[in-house]
């Protein structure tokens, strides 16, 4: 998905994805990747990752950074 894709780039990446663009199409965040594809990921500022994400990311790394975030927000 974007999201796994994004937090492959980096996790700042991942932790302010808010849209993507593959293959020039806006498309939602969980939209299946494929290999060729071209993807744009759009961040904003002071955003993180939502609960659901762990609903439809499919690689460790993005789920493991994911609940890293959420539990590290909730301690706060």
């Amino acid at each position: 998905t974007p999201i796994d894709f994004a937090y492959r780039v980096h996790t700042d990446v991942g932790h302010t994805a808010v849209g993507a663009i593959v293959n020039n199409v806006m498309v939602p965040l969980n939209t299946e990747l494929h290999t060729g594809d071209v993807v744009q990921i759009k961040t904003l500022k002071g955003t993180g990752p939502s609960e659901d994400w762990l609903k439809f990311v499919k690689t460790n790394q993005a789920k493991n950074k994911i609940k890293a975030y959420l539990t590290r927000k909730e301690n706060e």
